[in-house]
């Protein structure tokens, strides 16, 4: 097999074999059990195909601009388990502005 790069903020597939099965203590004294495996396979994948694709795409960018700061909703994905939000944020003023992804909240029928 060719070396291969793998870069963090990545998904990849990898298909393997089990090869032996490992186990020993940890400085903590508790027991620990590892496979041993080789990659057969690597592939490159996205997020959605790996984990939770979607079952409906809605593309929307749809805008709205308050003082000078806009957000753009590009499209939602439904997937089975989960909704997916793709938005930019932009920042047409001198003023700092900070937009965190984790105090967002969809609110559904409010």
């Amino acid at each position: 097999m060719s070396p291969f790069n793998c870069f963090t903020s990545q998904n990849y597939s990898v298909y393997r074999i089990v090869e032996d099965v490992f186990e020993g203590e940890n400085a903590f004294g508790a027991v620990l059990t590892a496979l041993l495996t080789l990659a057969d396979t690597i592939e490159k994948t996205d997020y959605q195909t790996a984990f939770a694709s979607a079952k409906k795409t809605i593309d929307l960018k749809e805008k709205q601009n308050q003082h000078g700061y806009r957000l753009t909703v590009q499209k939602i994905e439904l997937a089975d388990e989960e909704t997916r939000v793709y938005v930019k944020v932009t920042n047409d003023t001198s003023d700092k502005n900070s937009f965190y992804s984790f105090n967002t909240r969809i609110i559904v029928n409010g």
